[in-house]
């Protein structure tokens, strides 16, 4: 469901196209066939039989907190949310992985000695990795007790959860649905209503700036680029230098990155903000010393 363009809530019919978007069943919201398509599969907005417009502001929150559940279209779930008046997000927890690990329960920095012990850290490192999608149980347990038996396995999971919903939800930890750490029968993920992370958050700013470049607004894509970039403290984790998956996490944001310095400095280019492309350059350049566009152009600006 990413990538589709926003959509105008003036226009019935793209109304129900958005309704259809957000509300699809599990199957076709999952279906990669049509994931990234501009439109629906047929027959699904009838199934969905409703329009946007035609909803209470409360139905209306609820349908959006529920797709944002599912990791769809977080930023124009948002923007539908504040169009009605409706609250979006208002975190309590905040995952900071970019340049470095830490966690604020609202204002308050949460201490590595609170946690007692790696593997806390280590699960809510993976699940804000996911950016609030859903991370399958096997995936969490291979990653923390690869070696163990099934059993031991269930049983640290939950012990672990427990522990952590101890340290991070305000209220009961045993409450499933508004903890910070939800877990289904086969899924461990983090409360998008509750929970904010700089990767999520980075990529939002990436995706939009991305749309806003393709439907020719330059100057609203660089300001989603600034963004981004000021999101951007450094590479995921980088004390952590073992583990697999923190490494393909690791090279795959990193990549996104300075493919986005790039795209950012020649959209400045091209729209006479030579200013903000050189600072996007000069970035990229420092990020990467063996970019050549980046060098030749730079040392086109300095010495002109």
């Amino acid at each position: 469901l990413r990538g589709v363009e926003p959509i105008t809530l003036a226009e019935p019919a793209q109304l129900e196209h958005a309704a259809a978007l957000l509300w699809g069943d599990d199957g076709d919201v999952a279906n990669p066939a049509w994931a990234c398509k501009a439109a629906p599969p047929v027959g699904l907005i009838e199934r969905c039989q409703i329009r946007l417009a035609q909803l209470a502001a409360a139905d209306l929150a609820a349908l959006v907190r529920e797709a944002m559940k599912h990791g769809i279209r977080r930023e124009f779930c948002v923007t539908l949310l504040d169009k009605y008046g409706q609250t979006a997000f208002s975190p309590s927890l905040k995952i900071h992985c970019l340049g470095g690990f830490t966690v604020y329960r609202g204002a308050e920095l949460i201490k590595d000695a609170v946690w007692k012990g790696k593997q806390a850290r280590t699960l809510l490192k993976l699940l804000a990795a996911h950016q609030g999608r859903k991370c399958p149980r096997d995936v969490v347990i291979d990653a923390l007790w690869g070696d163990a038996s099934l059993e031991t396995q269930r049983s640290n999971l939950a012990s672990l959860i427990y522990r952590i919903r101890k340290v991070v939800d305000a209220m009961d930890a045993s409450d499933n649905e508004k903890s910070c750490i939800v877990v289904d029968d086969d899924h461990v993920y983090l409360n998008p209503s509750r929970v904010w992370t700089d990767i999520g958050q980075f990529l939002a700013h990436l995706d939009k700036a991305e749309r806003l470049k393709a439907a020719n607004d330059p100057a609203r894509s660089i300001e989603e680029y600034e963004k981004a970039f000021r999101l951007y403290r450094g590479d995921f984790l980088p004390d952590e230098l073992y583990d697999d998956w923190v490494v393909t996490v690791r090279d795959r944001l990193r990549s996104r990155y300075l493919k986005a310095l790039l795209e950012m400095a020649k959209t400045a280019d091209q729209s006479g903000e030579r200013a903000k492309a050189a600072e996007a350059y000069d970035r990229l350049f420092a990020a990467d010393e063996c970019n050549e566009e980046a060098c030749r152009w730079l040392m086109a600006h300095h010495f002109a």
